[in-house]
């Protein structure tokens, strides 16, 4: 696999970790009504168990996002939290080929099964991830303006580079 896709994901997972250690318990798990009641740490469980579901399905040859456990810990415990990012990170990091793989999921109530690849399956992961971060940034400057997120927090790489190109033109 390509190594940028894991730079990639790792670099966002350390972006998550600055953030969790930034936030308070109280900041992670409070209901906030820009997210229509949901949590931070909701948004950022979610992230997580997708990619969690895909190092499962390598190893098992088929990913099913559907089928992933939602651990509330995640939404509760900040320190297990920071060390499941570790995990998954070590796990990401061993991801060095790309190989087919099946992908199982749901659509209006009938089960697909698709072709895809390790690496498109990180790359949707990656694009996930920011989608959830950029939500995630907007529910924090909303309510909790005293934390400070990278320039880059919930930005696709793609208007990163666009921006960065007509700002110099």
């Amino acid at each position: 696999m390509k190594h940028s896709l894991t730079h990639v994901s790792i670099n966002l997972f350390t972006q998550l970790q600055n953030l969790i250690k930034d936030l308070t318990d109280e900041m992670y798990s409070m209901p906030l009504q820009v997210l229509s009641g949901n949590t931070l740490a909701k948004h950022i469980r979610h992230i997580l168990e997708l990619y969690e579901e895909m190092v499962k399905g390598v190893h098992a040859g088929t990913i099913n996002y559907d089928a992933r456990k939602r651990n509330l810990l995640l939404e509760h415990n900040r320190e297990f939290t920071l060390q499941f990012i570790e995990e998954l990170k070590n796990n990401i990091a061993v991801l060095t080929d790309d190989k087919p793989i099946i992908l199982e999921a749901v659509f209006d109530n009938e089960k697909n099964t698709l072709q895809t690849s390790v690496q498109r399956e990180m790359a949707y992961n990656i694009e996930h991830a920011i989608h959830h971060m950029a939500i995630l940034q907007i529910a924090i400057k909303h309510q909790f303006p005293q934390i400070k997120l990278p320039e880059q927090f919930g930005i696709a790489y793609s208007t990163q580079a666009y921006l960065k190109q007509n700002v110099h033109a």
